[in-house]
């Protein structure tokens, strides 16, 4: 059989950031249902495969992890546990299929994207990996998202990097027309936040008996500022009660020139601001950075990038 990688093949795993989000109450099985307005950064993590011949009968796969947030990662998840392990295990009854036994499948992923960010860093890995080796398997992706949904609720939207609606648990998206992109910041305090903590302090703050099941949808605007300005992170205030520097990073954001919008993406600890201009933006995330060298601050272009 030929090779399944006859050289190294790549795919980024762009960063998602929820421009807004409402959240329903807390459901039976520990979820919530949500309606947020998700575009994609022009940045992410790199993931890169080839293959090497193995001594060993069975097919195999070796994951290893660099990059800037390489060390935080391994800290957080052991390999075993990595969301990219999971989806290899998805496709390995393709790839027995479509190369010969006694290789070894390298994984190389390059970690860009903070940990417990906010940002989907693990989504955007696992979907970006599943492009990879639909595409070079020759599988119809549409036939595994019941199962790439079951790892993770974003991973779909993370799948397809296109401007959505996420609703339902997040597995079920609506897909929004191109737009022009929105010049943005980022800006993490180099501090993980926990999203189960996150949502526990919102159930908390929220009685079930006067929360809605279902969250109030999103009304698309002319534009997706507008319709971004029209909503909010109702996770921010949680947040920020959990990790108040939050509050002084989106103070900052806002007192930059030109920003339009300063919000939290998810559930933290990353807030992001939109720019009325690119070069507003790149000055901004020049200040932020000067005036706080500790926080991890990346300027970055929001909308649809090919993949």
């Amino acid at each position: 059989m030929p090779s399944l990688f006859p050289e190294n093949m790549r795919q980024t795993a762009w960063a998602k950031v929820n421009l807004s989000l409402a959240i329903g109450c807390k459901l039976p099985d520990g979820y919530h249902n949500v309606e947020s307005l998700v575009v994609f950064a022009d940045f992410g993590d790199e993931i890169t495969c080839s293959h090497t011949s193995s001594h060993e009968n069975e097919h195999t796969v070796n994951l290893h992890i660099e990059g800037v947030f390489a060390q935080e990662l391994n800290t957080h998840c052991a390999p075993c546990d990595n969301l990219l392990m999971r989806v290899y295990q998805m496709f390995l009854p393709f790839l027995r299929h479509t190369y010969s036994q006694g290789q070894s499948l390298d994984i190389v992923l390059t970690k860009n994207i903070p940990i417990a960010a906010g940002l989907g860093g693990g989504s955007a890995d696992a979907g970006a990996l599943a492009r990879l080796l639909a595409r070079h398997t020759r599988q119809d992706i549409n036939q595994i998202l019941t199962p790439l949904s079951a790892l993770g609720s974003d991973i779909i939207a993370c799948l397809h990097a296109r401007t959505c609606l996420m609703r339902a648990k997040g597995e079920k998206i609506i897909f929004l027309p191109s737009h022009k992109p929105l010049y943005g910041v980022l800006v993490n305090p180099n501090q993980a936040l926990s999203t189960a903590h996150v949502f526990a302090h919102f159930d908390s703050q929220n009685n079930a008996s006067t929360h809605t099941e279902t969250p109030s949808q999103i009304q698309i605007q002319s534009d997706l500022l507008t319709t971004a300005l029209a909503h909010s992170n109702e996770l921010q205030s949680s947040a920020i009660a959990l990790m108040p520097v939050i509050n002084d990073m989106l103070l900052e954001i806002e007192a930059q020139q030109g920003c339009q919008l300063a919000r939290l993406s998810g559930s933290g600890a990353t807030c992001f601001g939109i720019f009325n201009t690119q070069e507003n933006a790149r000055l901004a995330s020049h200040n932020i950075q000067k005036g706080a060298p500790k926080h991890w601050v990346k300027m970055a272009r929001f909308g649809d990038f090919i993949y």
